[in-house]
């Protein structure tokens, strides 16, 4: 009895914490790699729909590892031309060859400043992260029933 006594006066973190602290990072990991995504999607009206054409792909001059790409694109009669980090949209099977067309959502408030249309569901490392959230989920319902059932029969 004095055994089991001490293991429980040693485990004070629940048992379900940690479960809770991974499935957080797993949506953390999720959110900042659709963060286009759920931009456009939490602020729709502001955005409209229009193409741009890669004019060069480049890597960052500053860091000159990650991949850049310049696109061009008018809206209101007007041409823009910004330069996009393209680190993650090779995953949703966007190309940054040159005279390539992306459809981008423009922010209609501040039409130099654009997002990518990615399809969310394109992206493997979302379904693998997705596949993980449930069973992190499952995982943490199953635990919680788990204590209900030792506590019921205490």
């Amino acid at each position: 009895m004095k055994k089991e006594e001490k293991k429980q006066r040693i485990r004070k973190v629940p048992a379900v914490l940690p479960r809770i602290v991974v499935l957080l990072f797993l949506l953390m990991v999720l959110l900042f790699m659709n963060i286009d995504s759920f931009s456009h999607l939490l602020n729709y009206g502001s955005y409209d729909k229009a193409t741009a054409t890669v004019v060069k792909p480049d890597t960052d001059d500053f860091l000159l590892l990650i991949p850049t790409v310049q696109i061009r694109y008018q809206y209101n009669g007007k041409e823009y031309t910004d330069e996009k980090y393209f680190v993650l949209q090779p995953l949703f099977g966007l190309s940054r060859e040159s005279g390539q067309q992306l459809d981008i959502y423009i922010n209609t408030h501040a039409p130099n400043y654009c997002l990518f249309r990615v399809n969310f569901f394109r992206n493997i490392v979302n379904w693998v992260l997705l596949a993980l959230i449930g069973i992190c989920i499952y995982n943490i319902v199953k635990r919680i029933q788990k204590k209900r059932e030792v506590q019921h029969e205490k």
